[in-house]
């Protein structure tokens, strides 16, 4: 499992600087749980999950997590909170498949 793992993650490496991202941090590991990929697209920062299968739905509890784990990142890295942050992932191994904005958060109104 770890190999398809390596594979995966290796292929996801492969997709998201091939579409343009400057990988900042790889399997970030929070008491939360752990973030597989934090890129930078223009002025856009990603938090994106990898996973071999393809969710139809993204249940509320693990949304949660990932934002929360999010948090710690940014928390760590202060020169990047001023970014438009996303929630992105990769599915699949051969080939993956990429598919922005997983999580949409409220805009605040200004």
């Amino acid at each position: 499992m770890l190999f398809l793992h390596i594979v995966g993650g290796g292929a996801a490496a492969l997709l998201l600087r091939f579409k343009g991202h400057r990988i900042l941090s790889r399997r970030f590991n929070t008491p939360v749980g752990s973030i597989s990929f934090v890129t930078l697209h223009d002025n856009r920062l990603a938090f994106i999950e990898t996973t071999r299968n393809l969710p139809t739905i993204i249940p509320s509890r693990h949304k949660r997590r990932i934002i929360r784990a999010a948090q710690y990142w940014l928390e760590a890295h202060p020169d990047f909170s001023g970014h438009e942050i996303g929630f992105d992932a990769v599915f699949g191994v051969a080939p993956p498949r990429y598919v922005a904005d997983i999580i949409m958060l409220p805009r605040p109104r200004g």
